[in-house]
């Protein structure tokens, strides 16, 4: 990226951060938020209009898998209310905001029937879809477990939906996995 008198420096530059985030997402949490902060430094990346998204999104998913959600609830509450969050695809925005109530609920139960009916109003159409099936089962499960409902059903349901590995590569934050750690 150096080379040429930096060039192509620019055209890069987020994508280079990408790839180092995405890797040390898996190795090295600490280093990945390192360049993250980095990243969020940079004039040439600010100026991407993905670049809230980006920032936010996967410092929330690192503090997750640290543990640590009401950091991760605080940037993933950030990035719901960027501007640029309007400017994602709906289907994308909706399985955040179904993240978004994952780690709420690790964190407090305080208001999520609030966000689950603006959700099921906001995105309804998207609800309806078949290829968003999931998506609703696993808003009912949450809906259900906070209101100290029966969820058995519901858990298998969605366990047997799909496989862990592809619930792995297909949600922001597995469902298969959540409910396996979460849901009792």
């Amino acid at each position: 990226m150096k080379e040429y008198d930096s060039f192509l420096y620019d055209k890069y530059l987020f994508y280079y951060y990408n790839i180092l985030v995405l890797n040390y997402a898996k190795t090295d949490k600490e280093k990945a938020l390192d360049y993250l902060n980095k990243a969020s430094k940079s004039e040439v990346i600010k100026k991407l209009p993905s670049y809230n998204a980006f920032i936010y999104l996967n410092r929330s998913l690192i503090y997750y898998y640290q543990n640590n959600f009401i950091e991760s609830q605080k940037n993933i509450a950030r990035l719901i209310m960027q501007e640029d969050f309007l400017l994602l695809d709906k289907s994308f925005q909706l399985k955040i905001l179904l993240s978004d109530l994952m780690i709420r609920m690790l964190v407090s139960n305080k208001n999520l029937n609030d966000k689950i009916t603006n959700i099921k109003k906001e995105y309804k159409s998207l609800l309806l879809e078949k290829h968003h099936i999931r998506e609703k089962k696993m808003i009912d499960l949450i809906f259900k477990k906070i209101n100290d409902g029966d969820v058995v059903d519901n858990k298998e349901d969605l366990l047997s939906s799909m496989s862990d590995s592809d619930s792995e590569d297909l949600d922001i934050i597995s469902y298969n996995m959540w409910i396996k750690e979460n849901i009792k």
